[in-house]
């Protein structure tokens, strides 16, 4: 599997991106490649489930802790990103 910049998404392949360094800020910007977000990716899913579960089992506290578990993973890769962005300018 490749990203947009045509690196390797597979986990420990991130040196093919050293390559085309601007193309990959963006697919990281549009989230399609691996690395932190990865986690971030895998606490939205299970926030989703959690939220899911809360619903169909008519549980509010479940629900809200499957939407607090997005809403922070959103802001850890916000974060990522602009982390990224701002290592990318500089150098």
């Amino acid at each position: 599997m490749t990203s947009s910049c045509g690196g390797d998404l597979r986990p420990g392949n991130g040196s093919q991106h050293n390559e085309c360094k601007e193309a990959h800020l963006a697919c990281r910007l549009k989230g399609h490649c691996h690395g932190a977000g990865r986690q971030d990716q895998q606490r939205r899913r299970r926030g989703k489930v959690k939220e899911a579960t809360g619903k169909a089992t008519d549980n509010e506290s479940l629900e809200a802790e499957g939407k607090g578990d997005q809403a922070a993973a959103n802001v850890k890769q916000a974060g990522e990103k602009v982390k990224d962005a701002v290592k990318e300018a500089v150098n």
